[in-house]
């Protein structure tokens, strides 16, 4: 489980963050980003074919967690 928090609360200013996702299967999220550039740059440093790379823009808090084995299909 990866999870990160920007610490804003209601009228924050925007954050922009990457979620990886790896080998389709385990989410990642990374940020903020200062500047759209790194936050590309971040994102163009990734394999695409293997790993799912997607923009997130944030103004509260964020939590990515993947399910465990069979918590979902029991």
């Amino acid at each position: 489980m990866a999870s990160e928090t920007n610490g804003s609360t209601n009228g924050a200013a925007e954050q922009h963050y990457l979620l990886f996702i790896w080998g389709g299967v385990e989410p990642e999220l990374h940020g903020p980003y200062a500047t759209d550039e790194a936050l590309l740059a971040a994102a163009r440093a990734v394999d695409t074919e293997e790993h799912g790379v997607f923009r997130l823009d944030v103004t509260g808090t964020v939590e990515v967690a993947s399910f465990g084995g069979r918590e979902i299909t029991g």
